[in-house]
């Protein structure tokens, strides 16, 4: 008797509370905007019984979580650098006759940029850095009047949309890039500068594929289409880009890897030629037009295997060729052949937080291999005609802190005067000194 006669007592307050929490939930995107409303009224029903310790515990919890989410941003991701750096050329007399007197000079490079996720899929990353025009963002010391301000500007602008998981049926990643960019089809496996110059900050849309570890093999695909130049009134210069690449361990603590690119630069015109001209391809070598005729098609290998079997001196063995497919020997460049080859081989040894990390380099990168404006600017000092050996040490002195000493040894390959525009300064030493801060 005693338990039926309860229940009308009970039926009362449990219809009271689960009309509070109709209330409750009615009036939550208003309270909402007040904080310590949901909380109050969550101590109210706790300190009337109408919850219990435990479930008055788990209530809170959720509340501060969804708070939580309410006023959380996207997470932001900060990074930077700054580059201090100390240059001595020493110039021989080069073949048009100059003998160009030796120079020093300082400078600096600041980058400071972020990385914004938006959600599991989107982000969106920024860079400025200095330099002004300058494709490297160096900012030479006493450039300007009498201490005048040096400027920022946009280096890096773009975003990234990364395929969800459901997409991939055989795993791995995939992102989509679009904008201002770094070049996407560089590796970090040794120097990877001798085609695309690694300050290179290209414009337009990439796609980027790597797989899961298949059985001790892993694979990877790019393509890019980028602008070099918007025309409003004829279709715009760009180049195309394909590569496809695979590593596998053959071994213990040995890792080789391999990739194959191909390249289509289409709808040339002849300020492009022009502007090539200036720093070392022929006229009308990179293709038999001087109007850009049919674009330029290249092919590019490189292979690497890295061996760690003994500890903090991993060793490091590269190299890589190109060859312009569409190269000419034109008659209005006697005595120069197609000049249509580049390649480059090296090995580094050591661990820059262990002692340090050494590299010695050769590239040799015929006149029309490449089109010359975007090789790397120490290494073969921008321009293309050119053959260099390359010094290399670097050492992590301080946490987040490198020092980099870089010694080229450079000089022309051909020497007539086809090749006038690649002759200037030619024959040079280049001591490079480098302190690096990462923030």
């Amino acid at each position: 008797m005693a338990t039926l006669s309860s229940a009308p007592m009970a039926r009362p307050a449990v219809l009271r509370f689960a009309i509070l929490l109709a209330g409750i939930a009615a009036a939550a995107p208003v309270w909402a905007t007040e904080p310590g409303v949901v909380e109050e009224v969550l101590a109210i029903l706790h300190e009337r019984g109408l919850v219990d310790e435990s479930e008055y515990q788990r209530l809170r919890a959720r509340q501060a979580a969804w708070a939580r989410n309410q006023t959380a941003g996207p997470e932001i991701t900060w990074h930077g650098d700054f580059r201090a750096r100390f240059e001595q050329f020493w110039f021989d007399r080069d073949p048009l006759g100059v003998e160009r007197g030796n120079r020093s000079r300082a400078r600096y490079r600041l980058r400071l940029g972020a990385t914004v996720d938006v959600n599991p899929h989107i982000s969106a990353t920024f860079r400025l850095a200095s330099g002004g025009a300058s494709r490297s963002a160096n900012q030479t010391l006493g450039v300007g009047d009498d201490f005048d301000p040096d400027g920022l500007y946009i280096d890096r602008a773009h975003l990234d949309l990364a395929a969800p998981e459901s997409w991939l049926t055989f795993g791995g990643s995939a992102r989509l890039r679009i904008g201002k960019m770094g070049v996407p089809f560089r590796w970090k496996q040794g120097p990877d500068s001798m085609l695309w110059d690694r300050d290179l900050s290209p414009e337009g849309v990439s796609l980027a594929w790597s797989s899961d570890d298949l059985g001790g093999v892993r694979a990877y695909a790019r393509a890019a289409y980028l602008v070099l130049d918007e025309n409003s009134r004829a279709r715009d210069p760009h180049v195309l880009g394909l590569q496809g690449g695979a590593s596998f361990e053959p071994g213990e603590g040995w890792v080789v890897g391999g990739r194959m690119s191909h390249y289509w630069w289409r709808s040339l015109d002849a300020d492009f030629l022009d502007r090539s001209a200036a720093s070392g391809n022929l006229r009308f070598g990179l293709n038999d037009s001087g109007e850009g005729g049919n674009g330029i098609s290249a092919t590019e290998l490189a292979a690497y295997a890295r061996w760690s079997g003994v500890a903090g001196w991993p060793l490091l063995l590269y190299g890589h060729v190109v060859r312009n497919h569409d190269a000419s020997d034109s008659p209005a460049h006697p005595g120069a052949s197609d000049e249509d080859l580049g390649f480059g081989f090296g090995a580094e040894l050591g661990d820059k937080r262990h002692l340090a990390k050494l590299h010695l380099g050769y590239f040799r990168l015929q006149a029309n291999a490449w089109p010359s404006r975007f090789v790397d600017s120490p290494l073969l000092a921008g321009r293309s005609n050119q053959q260099v050996v390359v010094v290399q040490a670097l050492r992590e002195v301080l946490a987040g802190t490198d020092l980099k000493v870089s010694l080229f040894f450079g000089e022309p390959l051909e020497r007539g005067s086809a090749f006038s525009n690649s002759l200037s300064d030619s024959d040079r030493v280049l001591l490079q000194t480098d302190l690096v801060v990462r923030f």
